[in-house]
């Protein structure tokens, strides 16, 4: 994970976020000096010019950091698209696990930008929260009486002793979130053919379904985010009594120093500016634990996929290879090792192990196979076959296929599936003139 995390974009991201956060942290200094020598009579030109430019120049670094953290996200998930891609390739043992391609399809297609350029923002917003209290804290330190730091590092430890309570059952909601919007997004998905063509029965049935899992997600974002927002309540009170109570105590007392009273008076906004972003700070920290379960999700899917998953060995029913019956697919990957072409046909009842077979020699040949399943729509090619009929798109394919000049077994699922005379005829042609060539392995009905 921190492979693809951190790069160049990264680091210049958060330099400019400390630039920006430094330039902040000094107006509030120069401020002071300000008022100091403008009550005292003293030249004060050089603290209104450095306060003036601590006031304007940090817009630079701040929008300089935003444009560099879109680049940062573009670059993290080009990376992860990538590394998906590659743990994705020649994986036929997992080819039938529809719930792991589901969840696959929707986390390459859907979840993975938004989660990982949120979690790059949560970074970013996290140094900068931490960077503003921090380096603020120590200028109030600086100009404003030792009781006000004491009621900030009061407030940061009550905050935290809530965090630690809190950040385990929001991680643990957070998680069921994504499960629950991974399985509405993939039901979602099916929109096309369960609605587009007016069966009434798989409409209803669809839409069932994506109500049932709707309704789950809804529910649990909505338990998620009310626990959430229970937990920024109560770090929001804790983090501004404490401050507010000696602010308050320190001022009416009446034994301050006239001239410190108003330095109080004068950085009384920013002070509570202050622990208005502590308490952010510390609910970024509580929000952690969310962020942090949404990244772990995406790793734990693609995660899965080094399991190369389990293809039988032997089909489940009576197999006919050109008439012969077959009794493990071993013996089929022996026995087409030792020709070098011809053409074998694949005959049985559904559900026997035709297309099983088909998988488990794929996985055997690997690259030397090209492997064609019966449902080849999603499947992409270098001609532009959307528009064209299931026989002219069968037949295209076919042709682009036969080009490729290292394919030893092509390994053809039901290709006469739905497909008219003449086209069948047209795809016999091609067939018969590649498998003196190459192994030609089909299932027919």
């Amino acid at each position: 994970m921190k492979n693809i995390l951190f790069n160049r974009h990264a680091a210049l991201s958060l330099g400019l976020v400390v630039i920006h956060q430094s330039l902040i942290a000094l107006s509030a200094f120069f401020l002071t000096q300000l008022i100091t020598a403008y009550q005292t009579g003293e030249p004060f030109s050089a603290s209104l010019f450095w306060y003036l430019f601590c006031m304007i120049t940090p817009f630079l670094p701040g929008c300089l950091s935003l444009v560099q953290m879109q680049k940062w996200s573009n670059h993290v998930h080009q990376h992860f698209i990538e590394m998906v891609r590659k743990k994705c390739f020649a994986r036929p043992g997992i080819y039938t696990d529809i719930n792991l391609r589901n969840s696959i399809e929707s986390v390459i297609s859907r979840n993975s930008f938004p989660i990982l350029s949120g979690f790059i923002a949560f970074i970013q917003g996290s140094l900068t929260f931490l960077l503003n209290s921090g380096l603020s804290l120590i200028v109030i330190g600086i100009i404003l009486p030792n009781e006000l730091i004491f009621g900030y590092l009061l407030s940061v430890i009550i905050s935290i002793v809530s965090n630690v309570f809190l950040h385990k059952p929001i991680a643990r909601e957070t998680k069921k979130v994504e499960e629950t919007f991974s399985d509405y997004g993939s039901g979602l998905a099916k929109i096309w053919s369960n609605a587009i063509l007016g069966n009434v029965q798989n409409f209803d049935s669809w839409s069932n379904r994506v109500t049932q899992a709707g309704n789950r997600y809804y529910e649990q974002s909505l338990k998620q985010t009310s626990l959430q927002q229970t937990g920024n309540l109560l770090l929001g009170v804790f983090t501004l009594l404490p401050t507010a109570y000696l602010v308050y105590s320190t001022l009416v007392s009446g034994t301050l120093d006239p001239a410190v009273a108003a330095a109080i008076i004068v950085n009384l906004t920013r002070v509570f500016h202050i622990l208005n972003s502590l308490g952010t700070l510390i609910y970024q920290l509580l929000d952690w634990s969310s962020v942090k379960a949404s990244y772990q999700f995406l790793f734990d899917i693609v995660r899965d996929l080094e399991n190369d998953g389990h293809i039988a060995d032997a089909p489940v029913r009576s197999i006919k290879l050109n008439g012969a019956e077959i009794s493990g697919y071993a013996a089929v990957a022996k026995q087409l090792t030792e020709v070098n072409c011809g053409r074998f046909t694949l005959r049985g009842e559904n559900g026997s192990g035709k297309s099983t077979l088909l998988l488990y020699l794929k996985k055997h040949f690997a690259n030397d196979a090209f492997y064609l399943p019966a449902s080849m729509n999603e499947l992409v090619w270098n001609a532009e076959t959307g528009p064209l009929s299931t026989g002219q798109r069968m037949l295209t394919a076919l042709q682009e296929i036969t080009t490729y000049p290292n394919i030893k077994y092509f390994l053809l699922d039901e290709w006469d599936a739905n497909l008219d005379k003449e086209n069948k005829v047209k795809i016999h042609e091609i067939l018969d003139e590649l498998s003196k060539k190459a192994v030609v392995l089909e299932v027919r009905h």
